[in-house]
């Protein structure tokens, strides 16, 4: 039997959803929109000892996988939990008496939850990969950059006329961190707007009685692991064959630094409006 994936901590708080929060009461609207001022960066902020703990606890337990064996392992994983809890969020629209606010909130909180584990993902297959991402703000950037998919990737990879597999991998890693830093603050905001909006067709139908919510929800929670892990291998490319003899170590880089490569502007990355719909 294949070993589970160490959950990652989550703390991390419910988001605010606009278009949710109108569907309970109104006066709730602002304080939920002040919780998601900040429960987003804990989400996606993955402690280095934590992500590279797993990795390795994964490679201990299967210690002739190889590092495809390794990610399937883990991808599985993430994809079967993120559709039980989408769908266990579903099923709550059942129990009698729960109420529309009480399923809502439930959901809104899986999303935060789903976020926090995405990003854990993220870091152990980075690891698996043979990198050591030690800068918190590449780190966070791999994470961003994950979420988004292959719309982000794509959006990302046009704007900069960068080739779109592995593009993180063979154009990011390098740079400077005041670049990654402002690479993170545009993302962020960005995703932050998208989320919201495919997250909330979702969160109403999940909401559906009898049961019905359920399927829909596993659906969701399946469709949404799934975009993380093309959005993961798109940045990342194609694990290697096997393990290197030592992991190719990215850490900070300071702003006077000399680039040992073309340093791509990131930072000045023009991304789509959020209200644009592919």
């Amino acid at each position: 039997m294949a070993p589970r994936l160490p959950r990652p901590s989550r703390r991390a708080r419910p988001h605010s959803d606009p278009d949710v929060a109108t569907t309970m009461n109104p006066s709730r609207t602002a304080s939920l929109k002040r919780i998601g001022t900040d429960w987003f960066q804990r989400a996606i902020e993955v402690p280095h000892d934590l992500s590279l703990r797993s990795a390795t606890r994964l490679r201990e337990e299967n210690p002739s996988a190889s590092p495809t064996d390794l990610i399937e392992i883990a991808t599985r994983r993430f994809v079967r939990r993120s559709s039980l809890e989408s769908a266990a969020v579903g099923a709550a629209a059942a129990v009698p008496g729960a109420g529309t606010a009480v399923g809502a909130t439930a959901s809104v909180a899986q999303l935060a939850a789903f976020v926090s584990e995405a990003a854990h993902y993220t870091m152990v297959v980075a690891h698996l990969s043979g990198i050591d991402l030690r800068d918190p703000s590449k780190r966070t950037a791999l994470v961003l950059s994950a979420l988004t998919g292959r719309e982000g990737a794509e959006a990302i990879t046009s704007g900069l006329g960068i080739q779109t597999l592995a593009w993180f991998r063979s154009s990011f890693v390098n740079i400077r961190t005041t670049s990654a830093l402002q690479f993170n603050s545009l993302m962020t905001h960005w995703l932050r707007a998208r989320i919201v909006s495919k997250a909330t067709s979702g969160t109403l139908a999940r909401l559906l009685p009898f049961g019905a919510g359920a399927v829909i929800g596993a659906g969701l929670g399946r469709s949404m692991a799934r975009s993380v892990v093309e959005g993961v291998r798109l940045a990342l490319g194609d694990p290697p064959l096997c393990f290197p003899p030592e992991a190719l170590v990215i850490d900070v880089i300071a702003e006077d630094a000399p680039p040992t490569t073309r340093e791509i502007p990131f930072g000045a990355l023009s991304l789509p409006s959020p209200d644009d719909r592919a």
